[in-house]
């Protein structure tokens, strides 16, 4: 099976991105054949094991012409679900992109979409549930 990861269109350094590591990790020792990607690489530091394709290597383009950067986005996330059979997204906005994008394909995907929220900003929501 081939799962591909799709990090924020801008992947920064931060608690999503220390999650996307943990689970790229978990899932190569379980021997998935796995593939990351991210609109924008902003020099995020990563394991030399992970590789990360990428669309644009610098932030600037987003902000010159944010219309043409989201199409090609949308075309970057078309091009790169085509043969596969899961994707685990980490963020809403793109999940929707990516159900769009499976639209148009007219075959069967697996979408997951995996938003990660930070146990410190959430700690009163789980101090209640547990309670």
């Amino acid at each position: 099976m081939t799962i591909a990861i799709f990090k924020l269109y801008a992947n920064k350094i931060g608690g999503t991105e220390k999650a996307v590591q943990s689970l790229v990790s978990i899932l190569n020792q379980n021997r998935y054949a796995n593939e990351c990607y991210a609109a924008v690489d902003v020099k995020e530091v990563q394991n030399s094991d992970d590789k990360c394709i990428t669309l644009y290597n610098c932030e600037s383009f987003l902000k010159k012409n944010k219309l043409k950067f989201y199409i090609n986005y949308y075309l970057f996330l078309f091009h790169n679900i085509q043969k596969k059979q899961l994707v685990i997204s980490t963020d809403i906005a793109t999940s929707s992109l990516l159900m769009l994008a499976n639209l148009m394909r007219f075959t069967r995907l697996n979408i997951i979409c995996w938003e990660h929220y930070p146990f410190e900003k959430n700690s009163r929501i789980w101090q209640k549930i547990f309670k």
